[in-house]
């Protein structure tokens, strides 16, 4: 991987092949290699089509190729950590967490 350092900060040339995170608790199986609650995260690609129109009002319609990696940032807390907070917004998941397969 190609880079390049500008004071603070280093400006990849290049996409990488994942990115590796490391949670608190997973039930995700572990990987040959790397640690545990360890897991590589992979770019997706998606291609899809846009509509311009040019300078002299005839439409060209053009294909973009997005590659990126399927990350959103987040912040959690239970309810208990909430009491006394002024919250302007918050998404509640009230599902059933998923539960590991038991062994055989």
């Amino acid at each position: 991987m190609v880079s390049k350092r500008t004071s603070q900060y280093m400006e990849l040339q290049h996409l990488p092949l994942y990115i590796l995170v490391e949670l608190q608790q997973t039930w995700a199986t572990q990987l040959t290699g790397l640690e545990e609650c360890v897991i590589p995260i992979e770019p997706r690609t998606q291609t899809f089509q846009v509509k311009c129109e040019q300078s002299n009002g005839q439409q060209v319609t053009k294909t973009v190729k997005r590659r990126q990696f399927p990350m959103t940032a987040a912040y959690a807390f239970t309810d208990y950590c909430s009491q006394g907070q002024t919250i302007p917004y918050i998404l509640i998941d009230i599902a059933t967490p998923p539960r590991r397969a038991e062994p055989f």
